[in-house]
């Protein structure tokens, strides 16, 4: 099981009991940490719907790592807290990536096929979303030819994958009556910009793909992308190396239209283009405009 697969393993559940742990300094029993998150008016029987969603969700958080148990007490352990000057979203937010997108540590935790699911629908034309209530699987045979389902053979997985996400910064949910998904790095690329430039405020567009996917590998060229690439045929396959997915394509507009980045392209310098859907971009240098 991963927190795909498990239906209440969602983000905002995973992280109450991650941050109401990290603020009891010495740890808390299990009875008492589902004595504050599910009240006693919602505790039934055995088949109480809310005791359910606790327990589940608390078993994840133990799978992934975010939970630890110290004699008989729970606590945050010290490889999932908060770096200094990080909060405990971010540093919530951080420890996922960090298992997800690590081989071995993925592995371990039952989460393998989560970073590559992401990867795959990073590679979705936003411009197309995914319907929130279709099962993907026929669209996933379509894409990788039945060696791999991602774990995502029901339309629930897909929300559930979905939550995890836009939760890490790689989508959006649209739509009122009709929801979509719309894959979107924006966010998370946003929040590698600092690490991506370092103290540099102009990178050469190959090195700035270069260090994106380094810190990222669900991004393009990064390892977890390729490998999902590699399966990968028909429409939904790049036409060549330079150009980067319309979803990063867009997710990067975005931030240039916000005066973070801006794009530049040079004479006698290798080219990279984003694909805009009706119109593509060339650029050879990517340059630093604001820091947050």
């Amino acid at each position: 099981m991963s927190i795909v697969t498990v239906a209440e393993a969602v983000p905002n559940r995973l992280f109450a009991i991650y941050s109401t742990l990290l603020s009891r300094s010495s740890g808390e029993t299990r009875e008492r940490l589902k004595a504050q998150m599910v009240p006693a008016s919602l505790r039934g029987g055995r088949d109480n719907q809310s005791t359910a969603l606790f327990d589940a969700s608390l078993r994840e958080t133990r799978a992934i790592g975010l939970v630890a148990e110290d004699n008989e007490t729970l606590i945050v352990p010290p490889t999932a807290r908060a770096a200094s000057g990080k909060g405990d979203e971010d540093a919530f937010r951080a420890y996922i990536l960090r298992v997800l997108c690590d081989d071995e540590l993925s592995q371990e935790a039952g989460q393998s096929k989560v970073a590559p699911a992401i990867a795959w629908l990073l590679m979705q034309d936003p411009l197309r979303p995914l319907p929130w209530s279709e099962n993907p699987l026929p669209i996933i045979t379509r894409h990788l030819g039945g060696s791999d389902n991602l774990d995502l053979g029901n339309a629930s997985r897909l929300q559930t994958l979905a939550y995890w996400a836009r939760h890490l910064g790689f989508a959006r949910l649209v739509g009122a009556g009709q929801v979509y998904i719309v894959p979107d790095p924006h966010d998370a690329i946003e929040r590698l910009l600092p690490a991506v430039f370092d103290k540099d405020t102009s990178v050469r567009g190959s090195e700035f793909r270069r260090r994106l996917a380094t810190l990222c590998p669900l991004l393009e060229d990064g390892v977890i992308r390729t490998r999902v690439e590699q399966q990968a045929q028909g429409d939904i396959v790049r036409a060549n190396s330079q150009r980067l997915s319309r979803s990063s394509s867009i997710a990067l507009l975005r931030l240039e239209a916000s005066g973070e980045i801006e794009f530049e392209q040079r004479s006698d310098a290798e080219v990279g283009i984003l694909d805009l859907g009706t119109s593509e971009r060339r650029f050879s240098h990517v340059i630093m405009r604001g820091r947050k």
